[in-house]
């Protein structure tokens, strides 16, 4: 036991009235208020994307999303949105307790099996508490997943975390309505990865993207699409 808080992850089966359940829990933070959505091509491939209210030791109310694959495998939280200060608010002034956190809610797009979209709970600067909206997507059959967040002020074609570990965060604005493609190479040309492929209206995105299972080392981070001008063509670092 590591003494913190974490979400219960059950399974119930109706044929002989059993349940399989896990605790995904962390040393590092604490996990609640979860909300849960199916996402996939295929009901029976069981695969889901949770989102969570998280707290590191000396941080702030913030949101993550942890994807459960087929096998019943949890892998690694991406990080949507850090708190920015500690939470002061109380909903009725004859309450003597602060409630923070329990607001969420996560939906399979319809027409887009593979992705959701999120609302959950994080601190603002303000010691108030305000509502992060993400679209995430499942990548094919690669087990992970990429949230979108629209509207981001201050928004540049520039990647801001590098070098990276486990994350790879970048913004970027759409000036026309495209296809955006985003892909890793090699230092010889040869694609690695595809990151993304979606369409998108104009306006400013940033785009997070689990990069837990990439290899160490240096890569070309490729940004294309028809109508925006030419790709763009970044190094990048993998630590």
């Amino acid at each position: 036991m590591n003494l913190r808080s974490g979400v219960y992850l059950g399974k119930l089966n109706l044929s002989n009235n059993s349940i399989k359940g896990q605790i995904i829990s962390y040393d590092s933070m604490d996990l609640g208020y979860p909300s849960i959505s199916l996402v996939g091509n295929y009901a029976l491939d069981e695969k889901c994307i949770i989102n969570a209210s998280f707290v590191k030791k000396n941080g702030f109310a913030g949101v993550l999303a942890l994807y459960k694959d087929r096998n019943d495998v949890v892998h690694a939280p991406l990080m949507l949105k850090y708190g920015l200060s500690s939470i002061n608010v109380q909903t009725n002034p004859s309450d003597t307790i602060e409630r923070w956190g329990d607001y969420s809610g996560i939906q399979q797009i319809y027409g887009d099996p593979n992705s959701v979209i999120l609302s959950h709970y994080y601190a603002r600067n303000t010691n108030t508490h305000g509502t992060w909206i993400a679209k995430l997507t499942l990548l094919d059959s690669l087990n992970e997943f990429t949230s979108i967040h629209k509207n981001i002020s201050n928004a540049h074609r520039v990647v801001y975390n590098n070098p990276f570990e486990n994350n790879l965060e970048l913004m970027y604005e759409m000036t026309n309505g495209d296809w955006v493609d985003i892909s890793l190479y090699d230092l010889q040309g040869v694609k690695t990865k595809t990151l993304l492929r979606d369409f998108y209206s104009p306006g400013k995105y940033k785009f997070s993207m689990n990069t837990e299972e990439l290899k160490r080392g240096i890569y070309i981070l490729e940004i294309a699409s028809e109508k925006n001008g030419d790709p763009i063509r970044k190094k990048i670092v993998r630590e």
